[in-house]
C-alpha cells in the first residue's frame, strides 16, 4: 500500500467459515491488531463461502464469500493477507466443510491460498502469507510460494517449504489482549472435552 487511496482495503483470507474455533480466534486477533496499528485502513475478511455458510463464531460479521472464478471478479483489495491452515488443495478444502470438490474448485480456493491468484491474476497488488500452516496432504504443491512473503506458524510447514519461509509462530499468543476471560475459559473447556487438556486449573490460549 502506498497511501494513495483515501482508505486502503486490506483483505484477510482464511477458513473463517469452517467453524473451527482456532480459525475464528485467529481472524479476531489479526483484525484487532491491524485495526489497532492502522486505524486508517479497512479490513475485509474473505472465506470460501463466508456469509453463505454462517457460523456462531463470526458474531454476526460473516466473511465475504469468494465469487466463482468464472465471473473474473477481483477481491477489490489493495493488499491481501492469507492466514491460518490454508496451504491445502481443493480435496482437503472440500473435506473441511464438507462439500463437493467442484464447489471449492469453481471458487478458486486453492489457487488463492497457494499462489495468491484469482483467474491466473494476482488477487491484490500486495499478497502476503502470515501464520499459515500446511495441510496433512503430502501431495499439495507449494512451489508457487517459493520466494514469496511467507510467514509460517510451525516448523513442519517451514520444512515443507524448504526452510526458506520465516517462522512467525502462532498469533493466538496475542489472544489475551483480545479475548475476555470467559472466552478463554470456554476454549479450555472445549479442549478438555476433546481430551486435549487434562483436568485442573490452568490458562490456555
Amino acid at each position: 500500500m502506498d497511501g494513495a487511496a483515501d482508505r486502503p482495503v486490506v483483505g484477510l483470507f482464511g477458513g473463517w467459515d469452517t467453524g473451527n474455533l482456532g480459525e475464528v480466534a485467529l481472524r479476531r486477533v489479526i483484525e484487532g491488531e491491524l485495526r489497532r496499528r492502522r486505524p486508517d485502513i479497512e479490513v475485509v475478511p474473505f472465506a470460501p463461502f463466508g456469509a453463505e455458510h454462517p457460523i456462531p463464531g463470526d458474531e454476526g460479521r460473516p466473511a465475504r464469500p469468494l465469487a466463482a472464478v468464472a465471473e473474473r471478479s477481483g477481491l477489490g483489495a489493495d493488499a491481501l493477507i492469507i492466514s491460518g491452515d490454508v496451504l491445502a488443495g481443493d480435496a482437503a478444502w472440500s473435506r473441511r466443510y464438507p462439500t463437493a470438490q467442484e464447489h471449492i474448485a469453481e471458487r478458486g480456493v486453492a489457487a488463492l491460498a497457494l499462489a495468491g491468484t484469482r483467474a491466473g491474476l494476482p488477487a491484490a497488488d500486495q499478497v502476503s502469507w502470515f501464520a499459515v500452516g500446511v495441510s496433512d496432504d503430502p501431495d499439495v504443491d507449494l512451489s508457487d510460494l517459493e520466494g514469496r512473503d511467507v510467514w509460517v506458524r510451525n516448523r513442519r510447514t517451514q520444512e515443507r517449504l524448504g526452510g526458506d519461509a520465516a517462522l512467525s509462530g502462532d498469533p493466538l499468543l496475542l489472544a489475551s489482549s483480545v479475548f475476555g476471560g470467559e472466552v478463554l475459559r470456554k476454549r479450555a473447556d472445549l479442549l478438555r472435552l476433546c481430551g486435549a487438556l487434562t483436568a485442573g486449573r490452568r490458562l490456555v490460549v
